[in-house]
């Protein structure tokens, strides 16, 4: 199956102007993840 290099989520509810933090931790198709990333985005 081929993977996407990127992912595009929607986010509702969002208010521009506003700051966010995103947390993502990768799992693969065997159940093990990824140690956990954060990105801070917004004003």
């Amino acid at each position: 199956m081929p993977r996407p290099n990127t992912l595009d989520i929607p986010v509702t509810g969002a208010v521009e102007g506003s700051r966010y933090v995103a947390r993502v931790i990768a799992i693969d198709a065997y159940g093990n993840a990824s140690a956990a990333v954060s990105l801070t985005f917004g004003k």
